[in-house]
């Protein structure tokens, strides 16, 4: 005899900005059922981005639906190409890649793609390709993306989040400028993964 579906449980908004997309956050931020630790986590984050910024009464949920349509759109055209390439099985040749070169290198490439494409949909596409790897190895692929994705202005989320907010600020030309910082940073964080892993076995 089957058993009844669980009935889905309606979010309710949080007490203080009564939002349900706060809610959301916190039980995704929520750990062992510690809802109040959670709570105050993101509370007390909001509290000192409102201490930090120079405008008074800053709403950071009104910030981000300042954000442009045509920016979020860009996410959702590449996150829909992945998905066109990944039904077309492009994406296999991608797998076939860390076979062929060996997962390090294919890796530390995912950096440099992530820089120039976006890292969200590099992402998404090596784990829709699902590569035999170890956990190290999806360790390296998640670190190259975050750190190789902030190269280039418009290779992570929240630089193009940033730019559909701070238009003529916070520029293609601005983030080039540092981008030998980042590029040092990123040489030295795979090193650093490459001394505990690879030579000291430290899992």
């Amino acid at each position: 005899m089957r058993r009844r579906r669980a009935p889905v449980r309606e979010v309710l908004p949080d007490p203080i900005y009564n939002s349900k997309i706060v809610s959301k956050f916190i039980n995704s931020l929520m750990y062992d059922g510690k809802k109040n630790i959670a709570q105050t986590i993101f509370y007390d984050a909001l509290k000192i981005i409102d201490e930090k910024s120079e405008e008074k009464g800053f709403d950071v949920f009104n910030s981000m639906a300042k954000i442009e349509n045509n920016t979020l759109m860009i996410f959702f055209g590449i996150l829909a190409a992945v998905g066109g390439l990944h039904f077309l099985g492009f994406l296999d040749l991608a797998a076939k890649l860390y076979d062929t070169l060996g997962p390090t290198a294919v890796n530390i490439g995912v950096g440099f793609l992530s820089a120039i494409v976006d890292n969200v949909p590099v992402m998404s596409a090596v784990l829709k390709s699902d590569p035999a790897m170890e956990s190290a190895q999806w360790m390296l692929a998640t670190l190259t993306a975050g750190i190789g994705g902030s190269l280039i202005s418009f290779g992570s989320a929240a630089g193009v989040g940033v730019m559909g907010k701070l238009r003529g600020v916070y520029t293609f030309g601005s983030n080039l400028k540092y981008a030998w910082t980042i590029l040092i940073g990123y040489a030295i964080s795979v090193s650093i993964w490459y001394v505990q892993f690879e030579i000291l076995k430290i899992y």
